[in-house]
């Protein structure tokens, strides 16, 4: 009789040595952080959060069972999700840290080129909004007063505008500019502004004759009703030349030029409460 007794005993031992509500989850938390492998190595955000979910894969079954084994006693549940969470909690933290690194990584990139370059809006046949330019975390438009904060979380855009619109962010591989809004439903594509572009605007000069520069090569031009005229324009190298009659001007300010013996400025209205018009047409 006490052979057996000591023999269940030890047996009793054995078993709850081997296993235990604690032990299944760690075992389930290393299996985990040893299908993850060195975070540190990668270099891209898809593919950290790719391995992430494949390991959840793996694990998914092993998770279940013990689920539905200790989920109805409160104390081995504990003790189950207690063993996970202390055996993934360095992996868990050294992932955050990395993604919230590659953010930063990629925030900052992405900053540096749309701050580099003045944008034109392509397909916006109008004045008021086709050139847009990304300064020191603020919005502006050439043809604009006043400006919009922004701030650059990865490839999403958060402006402090009326409707603390959030816009995606993307670039194409002909160095082209993308901004869509999040479902995208409304899209716009920007390229890089040349020197023909900076002229795109209205202009008024001694509040006489007023000319709009439109993007697609046509202007009008007139007295108090500029759009009564429309005639084509070229300006290139520094030469605008407009019914053949050529000067060579400089656009440095952006909001001035001398053409012969007429000054024009740059008409600006003044910057909507809303980013609408950077992903929408305002046709």
């Amino acid at each position: 009789m006490k052979n057996t007794l000591a023999f269940l005993f030890f047996t009793s031992i054995i078993i709850s040595s081997c296993s235990s509500p604690e032990k299944e989850g760690k075992n389930i938390g290393i299996k985990y952080c040893n299908c993850l492998g060195e975070i540190k190595l990668f270099s891209k955000i898809p593919l950290l959060k790719h391995r992430s979910d494949s390991c959840e894969d793996i694990t998914k079954n092993d998770w279940s069972k013990y689920e539905t084994e200790y989920k109805l006693d409160a104390e081995k549940w504990k003790q189950f999700t207690s063993g996970y969470n202390n055996t993934t909690q360095k992996t868990f933290e050294e992932y955050n840290s990395k993604i919230i690194s590659l953010m930063d990584a990629i925030s900052a990139s992405n900053n540096k080129i749309i701050s580099a370059d003045l944008w034109v809006k392509e397909g916006e046949n109008n004045t008021d909004f086709p050139l847009v330019k990304f300064e020191n975390n603020s919005l502006k438009e050439v043809n604009c007063k006043g400006e919009i904060a922004y701030k650059l979380f990865a490839d999403t855009i958060k402006f402090t505008d009326k409707s603390n619109t959030n816009l995606i962010l993307e670039f194409t591989s002909d160095k082209k500019m993308i901004i869509s809004d999040l479902d995208h439903k409304y899209k716009s594509v920007y390229h890089r502004a040349e020197v023909k572009d900076k002229i795109i605007g209205r202009w008024n000069a001694a509040n006489a004759m007023v000319i709009a520069f439109y993007a697609n090569g046509s202007c009008a031009m007139g007295g108090g009703d500029y759009s009564l005229q429309y005639i084509s324009f070229t300006y290139k190298d520094n030469v605008l030349n407009l019914k053949g009659v050529a000067y060579k001007i400089s656009l440095t300010n952006m909001d001035g030029f001398n053409f012969g013996q007429a000054y024009f400025k740059r008409i600006k209205s003044k910057l909507p409460e809303n980013v609408d018009f950077l992903f929408k047409n305002i046709n």
